[in-house]
This record gives C-alpha cells, sequence and structure tokens, in this order.
C-alpha cells in the first residue's frame, strides 16, 4: 500500500471519528453546534472516500480498511473520552477486527 492511500485511510478514521464525537457531544450537552460539527465533518469523510477511491483502490478493500479501523478507534475514543465499558466479548471483537485488517 503507498503512501498517499495510508494517509487518505488515517485522514477517514480521524474525520469520522472527530464526527462520531460530535454527535456524541450532541447527546450530552444539547448543543446544536456539535450536530452541524458533526454533519459537516461527514461530508469530508464523504470527501476522502471519493479520494480513496479515486485513488484505485478497490472498493471492498477501501471500505473494509475504513470501517474496521473506524470501529477500533471510536470504541477506544468511546472507553476514554466517554467511560462507555468494553466487555470482554467487544474486546475479542477488536483484537477479531484487527487480525481481519491484516488478512485483507
Amino acid at each position: 500500500m503507498d503512501t498517499k492511500l495510508v494517509l487518505l485511510l488515517i485522514s477517514i478514521i480521524t474525520v469520522e471519528s472527530f464526527a462520531q464525537w460530535c454527535l456524541q457531544k450532541t447527546l450530552k450537552k444539547k448543543d446544536h453546534l456539535f450536530l452541524i460539527g458533526g454533519v459537516m465533518l461527514y461530508s469530508v469523510v464523504g470527501i476522502i472516500y471519493y479520494h480513496i477511491l479515486k485513488h484505485g483502490k478497490k472498493l471492498a478493500i477501501a471500505n473494509t480498511l475504513w470501517n474496521a479501523g473506524s470501529e477500533i478507534s471510536i470504541a477506544i475514543m468511546g472507553y476514554l473520552f466517554f467511560k462507555q465499558d468494553l466487555r470482554k466479548e467487544q474486546i475479542f471483537g477488536i483484537v477479531l477486527i484487527l487480525i481481519a485488517m491484516n488478512l485483507v
């Protein structure tokens, strides 16, 4: 995998994770600025995903790497910032995601 694709994947995972953070903050603080920020960030996710596909990566591979990375990032973010518990089954699921990412 080349450097540009890796940077695009890191970017999309980071932006989506921050969008999720904004949406979660909207629920906690009832502040609609976080909602607007989350929606705007999701539009950036779409633009980055377009560039990943334009880069020539197959849809299945790009989508798998993006979703797996986002699942891990959001689970960790929920645990660290929103004090959401991770059960043993969920941690096992994250390990399986990491294995699956390496297989793709």
